[in-house]
């Protein structure tokens, strides 16, 4: 079982290249979530974490993706709904092939499951409330329709909590796809936006598009990486004082809200898929 550091390791090199393809295009990033925090409280990882977060504004995280698969080194895999069907999340995930991070529950999912960093696409919030509201269903419609393949296996009553889940259950998944594709432009025109949202699993937080507005650069290891200028206000929406660490009992990563995961850091994840030792 590889330590905690040796995975932040590799994480952090995924990381490196993403930034490095950014840079090179123009493409605007930001250190986001438990990233964020680490580099502000820790100038690096947090001691306990075993992830890492990126976000994007809506248009870059689409120039992100056209241009990623091209740039980034061969073994690193762009991961969306698009291109790894059966993947259940509306954000992407850069994945490192010839590694393993994989839950046990979900081994069957039939996704990539290397190591991976997220990467969060950053939308606009509508003004208008009625609007707003709209927005938020919508998000929440797609992650639904998304994690249909995952609650059949870990919850399969919510996939008839909805009749719109109930209907895309008797869908084939490529049909899926195009439908949650066809809501995107629902959920990101919104002009001029005062505020803006992270679109992961719904648009729950809601952060200053002041906040947004400009960049600093943090150190984080041994290198310096963008972060939104109002991170101060966005860390304390998300973790309240956040720098004090929480209780010890809290510390940890994956596990605690995925259960046991099988990580290798050089054994690809399919080496795993027929049969799933403990790790």
């Amino acid at each position: 079982m590889p330590t905690i550091r040796e995975k932040q390791l590799v994480m952090y090199g995924i990381m490196k290249e993403i930034v490095r393809v950014c840079d090179k295009h123009n493409i605007t990033y930001y250190l986001s979530g438990g990233t964020l925090l680490g580099a502000v409280r820790h100038q690096g990882f947090i001691p306990w974490d075993d992830d890492v977060d990126l976000e994007m504004p809506w248009k870059d995280y689409k120039r992100f993706l056209r241009i990623a698969p091209q740039e980034l080194p061969k073994d690193l895999f762009v991961q969306t709904f698009y291109t790894d069907p059966g993947y259940p999340n509306v954000f992407a995930m850069v994945r490192k092939s010839g590694t393993t991070a994989m839950p046990v529950s979900q081994k069957d999912l039939g996704i990539h499951w290397g190591i991976e960093v997220d990467i969060f696409p950053i939308v606009g919030l509508y003004r208008d409330q009625r609007l707003y509201r709209r927005q938020r269903k919508l998000a929440k419609r797609i992650s639904d329709v998304l994690l249909i393949e995952y609650n059949k296996r870990e919850a399969p009553e919510k996939n008839r909590s909805k009749p719109y889940l109930v209907k895309a259950c008797g869908q084939p998944l490529s049909l899926r796809v195009k439908e949650c594709s066809a809501l995107f432009p629902l959920l990101t025109k919104a002009a001029r936006p005062k505020e803006v949202g992270l679109l992961c699993y719904g648009l729950n937080y809601r952060f200053s598009a002041e906040e947004y507005a400009n960049r600093v650069f943090l150190p984080f290891e041994d290198g310096s990486f963008a972060a939104p200028a109002g991170y101060d206000s966005i860390l304390t929406a998300l973790y309240g004082d956040y720098m004090t660490p929480p209780p010890e009992e809290q510390r940890g990563g994956h596990e605690l809200s995925m259960g046991e995961l099988i990580w290798d850091l050089h054994r690809d994840y399919t080496e795993y898929l027929s049969n799933t030792p403990a790790r």
